[in-house]
């Protein structure tokens, strides 16, 4: 996801990964402009996968 689109589609996103995951915190969640990087580290940390994967989930849960 590029980062103009991932600064428009993150409450979208954030949304479906709420549902799915419950379990995570605002913090977990939370995004600033321009710090793309911070989000996929954070989601890299918690889940143990990939950057690529992590990348490939947010763009699948943004289709649905």
């Amino acid at each position: 996801m590029e980062s103009l689109d991932f600064k428009g589609r993150w409450d979208i996103i954030k949304g479906r990964i709420k549902e799915e995951h419950p379990d995570l915190t605002d913090e977990d969640l939370s995004y600033e402009e321009g710090k793309e990087e911070d989000v996929y580290g954070r989601f890299q940390q918690r889940f143990g996968k990939s950057r690529e994967e992590i990348q490939d989930w947010f763009n699948k849960l943004d289709k649905r």
